[in-house]
């Protein structure tokens, strides 16, 4: 059993929160799981595998469906909190997703997706990523990755289904709500295993899940 992220420097994402999300991650996973990170810099305690293209930003999740990358993996955004066991995530099924957030990514079903962002990039990245500075900050990385592009490319053939569905009640999401006045809602049941954030504040700006990123 496999976990992987992806860091590409130059945000507001840093070494510390590979680290963070990984004694997360080895304290709840099953024995013998493993954690990894697709990154342009070297982490301490990681193992970590070297992006290969230039794609900015979230775009860099793209080499999760490089067929370099062998067998089936769990994917977590690095702005995840992991609070409880998460044996069900690990379990072989279908593509299963939860916007770019939380993916399930078997090898086969990367494959397709894979082809034609690689034949195509800078037109996906143009055609996908919007031209609105603000919007493609706070809502691209959850929206345009899978759940337009690799689900677009997937829905028809029935190969993408959403954890909310497959796992009801232990995914937990803590999103925006509004553009200009935004407001954090938190819904959450008492069995969450995996809270999901999208945009600010991150994880580790809170109260409640800040401990975690230390």
């Amino acid at each position: 059993m496999r976990v992987i992220t992806v860091l590409r420097s130059g945000g507001d994402f840093q070494p510390k929160h590979v680290q963070a999300l990984q004694r997360q991650v080895l304290y709840w996973a099953p024995t013998g799981t493993t954690f990894e990170c697709l990154s342009d810099q070297d982490i301490h305690g990681v193992t970590t595998t070297p992006l290969r293209t230039e794609w900015p930003r979230f775009w860099a999740k793209m080499e999760l469906f490089d067929p370099a990358m062998k067998g089936d993996f769990l994917f977590m955004d690095l702005d995840t909190a992991v609070i409880g066991p998460i044996d069900d995530f690990l379990k072989p099924r279908p593509l299963t997703t939860f916007g770019g957030a939380l993916m399930w990514l078997p090898e086969e079903s990367r494959r397709l997706p894979g082809e034609i962002f690689r034949a195509v990039p800078e037109y996906i990245i143009r055609d996908y990523g919007g031209e609105d500075v603000f919007l493609r900050a706070v809502w691209a990385d959850q929206y345009t990755i899978p759940r337009t592009f690799v689900d677009q490319v997937l829905r028809d053939r029935k190969m993408t289904q959403q954890w909310t569905d497959v796992l009801p009640g232990q995914l937990a999401f803590r999103r925006y709500h509004g553009l200009v006045q935004p407001e954090c809602i938190t819904t959450r049941s008492k069995d969450a295993r995996i809270v999901i954030f999208s945009g600010l504040p991150r994880p580790w700006h809170t109260r409640e899940f800040g401990g975690l990123f230390r």
